[in-house]
């Protein structure tokens, strides 16, 4: 993490540099369509470093492959802790959480089913609420063909499944199905592929 703390702070000190040599030339940036816009670049290297040195980002390694293709075993995951600060996580939002069965470990899965919703696996296709079509997810690779029996969520819950179905260890297999809402405590917002 200090390593890529201080490798964000290089790389905004030398742009900063080089903004100042344009505005000395006269020049805020260059005059390519194509081109990187210095001061953007500057101000996002900038509000990164700031959420590191705060604790709102937090770097975390993938460790399995249950969420193949999305993202792969040792891939780098910057979660948002303050993101549900203000509001709701949403269904498909990538999330890290405590292990809801008290193993004392976290897991990175998707959000498939909301509080108070019921969720059925037909044949490997997911249904909320009894619909008559199932959730259109492109991501999943290689879906397990198991049927997961109709399951009312909790009030205060969240179901949680891996991209890769056939070998994620998720909601379907956990003794406590339900991912309490205080025990998510980020958002992922990019990936640092391996």
């Amino acid at each position: 993490m200090k390593k890529l703390f201080y490798g964000l702070l290089a790389a905004t000190i030398i742009i900063v540099i080089i903004c100042g040599a344009f505005a000395a030339f006269g020049k805020n940036s260059y005059s390519d369509e194509s081109s990187i816009d210095i001061p953007r670049v500057s101000s996002i290297n900038l509000l990164v470093l700031i959420d590191i040195a705060t604790g709102r980002l937090r770097l975390v390694t993938n460790p399995s492959g249950s969420m193949e293709d999305t993202i792969l075993t040792g891939d780098k995951l910057f979660f948002d802790t303050k993101a549900y600060a203000v509001k709701e996580p949403e269904r498909f939002d990538v999330v890290i959480f405590n292990d809801p069965d008290g193993r004392g470990v976290s897991f990175v899965k998707r959000i498939i089913g909301l509080p108070g919703e019921t969720i059925e696996i037909r044949a490997g296709q997911v249904y909320i609420n009894g619909g008559e079509f199932p959730l259109d997810e492109p991501y999943v690779k290689g879906g397990a063909e198991e049927d997961f029996e109709l399951y009312e969520i909790d009030e205060n819950g969240y179901f949680l499944m891996g991209d890769n179905r056939a070998h994620s260890y998720d909601s379907r297999i956990w003794e406590n199905k339900c991912v309490p809402a205080e025990d998510i405590f980020g958002k992922a917002v990019f990936i640092i592929e391996q």
